[in-house]
């Protein structure tokens, strides 16, 4: 997993690359507040990550 916390001007930025078995999940969210960019990343991976483990059960 590699996560990126930045700042520019007035927005807050949280990026997350996860690595998994078939390639990748990426999510990125900003905000003017760092801890809501870092809640809202871990749902859009949590969604992310749901949505791939769906498609594997699938197949």
């Amino acid at each position: 997993m590699h996560i990126v916390l930045s700042r520019e001007k007035l927005h807050q930025i949280a990026e997350a690359t996860l690595h998994i078995n078939n390639g990748e999940i990426h999510a990125k969210s900003n905000s003017d507040n760092m801890y809501t960019s870092v809640d809202s990343l871990s749902d859009k991976l949590a969604k992310q990550l749901n949505k791939h483990k769906k498609k594997m059960n699938h197949h």
